[in-house]
């Protein structure tokens, strides 16, 4: 790739010296390749679904410094990004200031194969972090704020199946994507972790925003690809609320007007799985798809028949127009929009109150007016973040809550039925609707590895087995005493 390169910036510019096209093009490729890393460490659902990432120009450009061509000065990336022969990537969007968003990316179809197998070499070999990145998570861990509990063999072993994984043939692109970015993130989780009394931990940088949800920012747990969190979390449980925008807007607009009908999202709440699966196989997706669209309106996206609608426009106008002719998925849609047509009508004035906080109309985020939508996403978050504070606080002591994200929580152990049956009691009796469901994680790990908590359990198997071997000897010569032999009286006195 690099040789390549140096041929075509020296077809482009034939009095340019080898030695400094090399030069050039050396720290060209380990600038790009280096955001390209850390970016696709932190890619998006909206990216994946583009075949596009988020692309720093500006930093890029300040990490591979300033050239001298044919007189002129410049930057290198400058150079090698003006012809498509030269650069690695190609920009689909222009980044600036004003709109705060950087700029958009493809890896250059020339060079993709190379880049790929680079980012493989560069992950596997858990390279140093770029200046500007490191800096930027640097400031996260100065201003840490949490500890999060985490299982560093585990994590380790999912490093080593990760690696031998990426460094064999045939992988499908968006697959060999996937591992470089969870492999990347894994080894920056490893570098970060440190014990203390025996428990290794990993320092976060939480905030509060006014619905009073938390949130991790940089590579924190909550914000990761759940592959790479399970395998830091190690064995343990997962607990999730069932469809929880679902259920807590639905029982809210319920006790707002109770003659609304919500058969169908009571339905989709108790059953979402199966549900998903019938619409997906009707209009020709997958679940996960499915999954993601009914996520989406949850938190008030919008059917619209358009190009620029992210529905209509990850599905096509052939499939949308299937999906929302589904009678099913139409029922569901409808009632969903009749609860929150529900809910927002009964807002009375720009400020409330719930659970204690109070909303405001104005985003202290940018100082911007809320829209509508906004505002019922920020009445599910505030629910959700008043549900799952109580369920924290029904979970006994002899469990250890090891993070929370959101609607869900994880624990280093399976809660009881008695205890799972009493929260959701409880739940229930304050919030309707409200029910969870409980499942085992088990991380990806190489096939040598063995958890610490099978190695306990292997190991009080072992100390039972040879408990039970040394009574068995003991009572190879003990002879019963035949209290047959005695009268009434007699045998009385010798059992006390």
């Amino acid at each position: 790739m690099r040789q390549k390169l140096e041929q075509a910036l020296l077809a482009l510019y034939p009095t340019m010296r080898t030695i400094m096209a090399k030069r050039y093009v050396t720290k060209y490729v380990d600038a790009v390749m280096g955001e390209l890393a850390s970016r696709m460490a932190m890619r998006s659902d909206e990216e994946v679904a583009d075949g596009e990432l988020n692309f720093a120009a500006e930093t890029v450009r300040g990490e591979a410094g300033r050239c001298d061509v044919e007189k002129k000065t410049g930057y290198i990336y400058t150079l090698m990004q003006e012809h498509p022969t030269t650069s690695l990537v190609i920009c689909t969007y222009t980044g600036n200031s004003f709109t705060q968003r950087v700029s958009r990316m493809i890896i250059n179809p020339t060079y993709k194969a190379q880049v790929m197998s680079e980012l493989k070499r560069l992950v596997i070999e858990n390279i140093p972090l770029q200046k500007a990145e490191q800096q930027q998570l640097d400031i996260i861990q100065a201003k840490a704020n949490q500890k999060v509990r985490i299982d560093a063999e585990s994590l380790s072993s999912y490093i080593e199946h990760t690696s031998n994984t990426l460094r064999s043939d045939g992988l499908d692109t968006a697959y060999e994507q996937k591992l470089i970015s969870n492999l990347h993130t894994a080894n920056y989780l490893m570098d970060i972790a440190y014990e203390q009394d025996g428990i290794c931990y990993v320092d976060e940088y939480w905030t509060t925003i006014d619905s009073g949800r938390k949130h991790g920012h940089g590579r924190s747990l909550q914000r990761i690809a759940k592959e790479v969190r399970h395998a830091a979390l190690g064995e343990c449980w997962r607990y999730d609320l069932k469809a929880a925008s679902y259920a807590l807007m639905t029982q809210m607009a319920k006790e707002i007007s109770p003659e609304l009908r919500t058969a169908g999202l009571k339905e989709y709440v108790q059953k979402r799985s199966v549900i998903r699966k019938r619409i997906a196989l009707d209009v020709g997706i997958s679940e996960e798809w499915m999954k993601q669209f009914f996520t989406a309106l949850g938190f008030g996206a919008e059917l619209k028949d358009n190009p620029y609608n992210s529905i209509r426009h990850k599905l096509g106008q052939e499939k949308f127009h299937r999906l929302i002719a589904n009678t099913e998925f139409a029922i569901i849609t409808k009632q969903l929009k009749a609860v929150s047509q529900t809910i927002a009508d009964d807002i009375d004035g720009d400020d409330f109150d719930l659970f204690g906080t109070t909303y405001s109309n104005i985003d202290p985020k940018d100082g911007s007016k809320r829209t509508k939508n906004q505002m019922l996403a920020w009445i599910y978050q505030r629910l959700e973040t008043q549900v799952m504070e109580e369920f924290a606080e029904m979970i006994p002591s002899d469990y250890t809550v090891l993070l929370t994200v959101h609607d869900c929580v994880y624990l280093n152990k399976k809660m009881n039925s008695r205890t799972t049956q009493e929260i959701k009691h409880k739940l229930r009796c304050k919030y309707g609707m409200v029910d969870f469901e409980g499942e085992k994680i088990t991380p990806i790990h190489s096939p040598h590895f063995v958890s610490k908590r099978l190695r306990e359990h292997n190991h009080s198997v072992q100390q039972h087995n040879a408990n039970i071997a040394e009574q068995e000897l003991l009572a190879k010569d003990y002879i019963p005493f035949d209290y047959s032999s005695l009268d009434s009286q007699q045998s009385f006195a010798a059992t006390q």
